[in-house]
């Protein structure tokens, strides 16, 4: 009976042993794996963070010139109309003078 809790002994001392090595050996691996998966999620959170602002930035810049674009095309289009209706009247002034002078010549006539 001795024997067997001598034996005993041994194996519960050699388990432990072998579970201090063990935790010795595994323990820095899983330490290190999550600390690597920790900062591959800070990574991917700082990646697509600048990439959504930089697609933002370039999406506002971008309306800004469509806008831009717009506008002074919509201001250029009432510029060119307002300078024809201008040069009609001024040409239909012009005609009328016209008109009148001929007609004052051929009533001294």
């Amino acid at each position: 009976m001795a024997q067997i809790i001598e034996l005993f002994i041994k194996l519960v001392k050699q388990l432990l042993r072998d579970l201090c090595r063990d935790i010795v050996v595994v323990l820095p691996a899983v330490l290190l794996t999550v600390l690597l998966i920790i900062l591959l999620i800070i990574l991917f959170i700082i990646l697509f963070t600048v990439l959504f602002i930089v697609l933002l930035t370039v999406l506002l810049i971008v309306l800004f010139i469509v806008l831009l674009t717009v506008l002074l095309t919509v201001l250029l289009t009432i510029l060119l109309i307002i300078l024809f209706i201008l040069l009609l009247i001024k040409s239909r002034k012009l005609w009328l003078i016209t008109v009148i002078e001929v007609n004052r010549e051929n009533d001294f006539i």
